[in-house]
């Protein structure tokens, strides 16, 4: 009788004990939530929108450039394809060499492009003329050369970073826009996506190290394009793939940069990533609520039966 009740006695120490982990971890998981939902909108045809809607079909889309090594093609597909598992989506793919738009909802460029240390003002991206090639069909407009040249003048300063299209593209006045801090969409809806990854040459960067951080590059831009989520910075460090620590970067150069970025920030999904992209999805176009105790145990648990039912190389280990 002693040991059942000895038993029985450890048995509610354990719970209360994981109830209490789970009361703390749920208001951290939601100031997450708050910081990667509702802090920032897009940037739409490179216009700031904070109020946004997106097509969520069961079904989408993406564009691979083909020019890209199949190592990061394979992965890109292992990234979407997850993302989609936990939406409950599904998705399929295709290899293109041009007009990435015609028969895909996103577009993803892997280069390895010379972009450090060149003029930006007459820097001439591959991925920039890629994408004008298909975007100026779907959506043509006689003013885009100013949004080409903008872009071509932003791209050198990221190594990656997701690019936002609809169909007000067509109409609008870039030179306006460009001048006016206040100019505003009336279409506020994503309708096309485009991630962009360059990592460039690096002087006796090692293989394993460029690999790396490139599937690094790629599984956090992708996750931001996915969830139309920003960069958290200097918060919930080696917590999430949100946040690059952009501070530590600026401090280094070359290979330095890429092995600081592993040290500093997650290099692949952590729970509360999984979680988000669960939460958000379950209700497209609404911002997700702040979860309570039992709805935060369960994403948290789902979160865990994603991790070990899917490919080890979508999640860092030192966030579970």
């Amino acid at each position: 009788m002693r040991i059942r009740f000895l038993i029985a006695g450890l048995g509610t120490l354990l719970v209360l004990g994981a109830a209490g982990l789970g009361v703390y971890q749920r208001g951290d998981y939601n100031e997450y939530v708050d910081l990667a939902v509702n802090e920032h909108g897009p940037n739409i045809n490179f216009v700031y929108v904070p109020q946004f809607f997106r097509d969520e079909p069961a079904h989408f889309s993406v564009a691979i450039d083909a020019d890209m090594p199949r190592k990061y093609s394979d992965y890109i597909r292992s990234v979407y394809a997850f993302l989609a598992k936990v939406s409950n989506r599904t998705v399929d793919f295709e290899v293109v060499s041009a007009d990435p738009f015609i028969k895909a909802d996103r577009y993803v460029y892997v280069g390895n492009d010379r972009s450090n240390d060149v003029d930006p003002h007459t820097f001439q991206s591959p991925f920039t003329a890629k994408l004008r090639q298909s975007i100026s069909k779907i959506y043509p407009n006689k003013t885009d050369e100013v949004y080409w040249n903008l872009l071509n003048l932003y791209l050198p300063g990221y190594y990656g970073r997701p690019l936002f299209f609809n169909s007000e593209f067509s109409t609008m006045d870039f030179g306006r826009a460009e001048r006016e801090n206040t100019y505003t969409l009336k279409n506020n809806r994503i309708e096309k996506a485009a991630v962009y990854i360059n990592i460039p040459p690096i002087q006796d960067a090692p293989e394993e190290d460029v690999e790396r951080y490139t599937k690094f590059i790629i599984i956090q831009e992708i996750f931001q394009e996915y969830n139309v989520t920003p960069d958290i910075n200097g918060a919930f460090q080696l917590r999430t793939i949100l946040n690059d620590n952009d501070e530590a970067l600026l401090e280094t150069r070359g290979v330095d940069t890429m092995r600081r970025a592993y040290s500093t920030a997650s290099s692949a999904l952590c729970p509360y990533d999984v979680m988000l992209t669960s939460q958000l999805h379950a209700k497209p176009n609404a911002n997700p609520e702040p979860a309570g105790l039992f709805t935060y145990l369960g994403l948290y648990t789902q979160a865990y039966w994603y991790r070990f039912t899917s490919p080890s190389d979508l999640f860092d280990d030192r966030c579970w």
